[in-house]
């Protein structure tokens, strides 16, 4: 819906199957503004800071541990505008 409305959009999954299936299933006219990010946060993933203006993080923090998610929120934190 977010590349419906105009939206860039940077998709982050551990498992690169997942953002296969995305990629797949995004209409090619809207492959434009996607992004594929594979990896897992906080390790593998890191973006300039200032670059997101809005970061959505869906069922993945309860899989982290403490540092993990001080980690996570850090990076999150940097990476908005």
């Amino acid at each position: 819906l977010a590349l419906q409305k105009g939206a860039f959009v940077t998709a982050n999954d551990s498992e690169e199957k997942h953002l296969e299936l995305l990629y797949e299933h995004t209409p090619e006219n809207l492959l434009h503004a996607l992004t594929l990010a594979p990896g897992e946060l906080p390790y593998d993933i890191d973006f300039l800071d200032n670059t997101y203006e809005v970061i959505y993080s869906s069922r993945m923090i309860h899989f982290l541990a403490g540092k993990e998610v001080e980690a996570c929120m850090r990076k999150f934190f940097n990476w908005l505008k």
